[in-house]
């Protein structure tokens, strides 16, 4: 595409629609899904439309997206601990790149720590 589209926090958007069982956010995920480039956004919108697709109500509280995210901190993974984010370990899994759970350093201002 010729124009450069905002990502930052899609994945958490589209996990909430899914969580939330907004199925009329269906046509507007599978276009977006189109434009993505990043392979773990990718894996969260899959996820939440395979889950938009078939889920018949709300899932719930356990069974909720969000969690997938993991609970460990950026701070966390970047002093060795490896990532509990499902995504990235699926992007990892499906693109063999181990880049894509790295992080090497953390900003003390995002409350991350």
């Amino acid at each position: 595409m010729g124009r450069h589209l905002p990502t930052r926090g899609l994945a958490l958007v589209a996990a909430a629609l899914a969580d939330l069982d907004l199925k009329a956010a269906l046509p507007v995920l599978k276009a977006r899904q189109r434009e993505l480039e990043s392979p773990v956004t990718k894996e969260v919108f899959k996820e939440a439309i395979d889950r938009l697709q078939t889920q018949t109500a709300a899932p719930e509280i356990k069974n909720r997206m969000i969690w997938l995210f993991g609970m460990r901190t950026a701070s966390e993974i970047a002093r060795g601990s490896e990532t509990d984010n499902a995504f990235i370990q699926r992007a990892i899994a499906r693109t063999q790149d181990a880049a894509l759970g790295e992080v090497y350093e953390t900003d003390a201002s995002t409350g991350d720590s």
